[in-house]
């Protein structure tokens, strides 16, 4: 069997805005969970 087509690897970039980025483990289907995670975030205080 031969290997398939090979994909070129390179780092995408994923825009993100508000400054924290992607955060691990966030499931976005969840929006209850979601919600309580922008909620907490709201919440923290910030430096200045």
């Amino acid at each position: 069997m031969e290997p398939g087509p090979q994909c070129p690897t390179s780092d995408a970039g994923i825009p993100t805005y508000g400054g924290s980025g992607l955060q691990p483990g966030v499931d976005l289907e969840d929006k209850a969970a979601l919600a309580d995670l922008l909620d907490a975030e709201d919440e923290t205080p910030t430096a200045g």
